[in-house]
């Protein structure tokens, strides 16, 4: 048994919370088709009001005294959360080995890298759906029948990026034209929404 089977054995029986994952939020801008938080929720209509910044601290210090040593972040997307690196900067006062989980779409900065560099993590963790081109084309298809052509873009451009990276014995070019005009479509669809909702603002 190693060192660390041994703490969490101890920890166990002495009834210990030694590992803690905290949702700072539920609120999301992404509109994934397989998340597991409701619609509602990820656009601010959770059922309760978010936790305010003191009281995401006290919480810290009870599981701090109460013994827990490793603490993952997460949400919704955390980075929402404007008040996230001053959550973190106390946590790291309180000694938690932090885990941060988040999608890597926003607010991923060079500052906020070099701030979470130095604050010394134990782990950012990212979503990465597939480095499958066909993955990606196939959720593009499934957002644009419910009608979200932004998010099926984003993923026709990610199908596209993963084709160029491909081998070439490995790419069907008629696969990457497919690909190509159906994020081309797409495209011209948000164009004319956009335009339209200019042309729609009162003067």
């Amino acid at each position: 048994m190693s060192v660390l089977e041994q703490v969490l054995c101890k920890t166990q029986e002495a009834r210990i919370p030694f590992w803690m994952h905290l949702d700072l939020t539920y609120r999301c801008h992404q509109r994934c088709l397989h998340c597991y938080i409701p619609e509602a929720w990820r656009q601010g209509e959770g059922p309760e009001p978010e936790l305010t910044t003191d009281q995401v601290k006290g919480i810290l210090d009870q599981l701090a005294a109460a013994g827990t040593f490793f603490l993952a972040l997460s949400g919704g997307e955390v980075f929402l959360r404007p008040d996230l690196t001053a959550i973190l900067e106390h946590a790291r006062k309180q000694n938690f080995a932090i885990s941060l989980m988040t999608s890597g779409t926003l607010g991923v900065s060079r500052d906020i890298l070099r701030f979470l560099a130095e604050l010394g993590l134990n782990g950012l963790l990212m979503t990465m759906f597939s480095v499958d081109p066909t993955v990606h084309d196939h959720l593009g298809d499934l957002y644009e029948k419910t009608g979200r052509i932004r998010l099926a873009a984003a993923q026709w451009e990610i199908s596209l990026t993963e084709y160029q990276k491909s081998a070439p014995s490995d790419v069907e070019p008629g696969d990457v034209a497919r690909v190509e005009k159906k994020l081309e479509s797409a495209r011209v669809k948000l164009a004319k929404q956009e335009s339209a909702a200019g042309q729609a603002k009162p003067e």
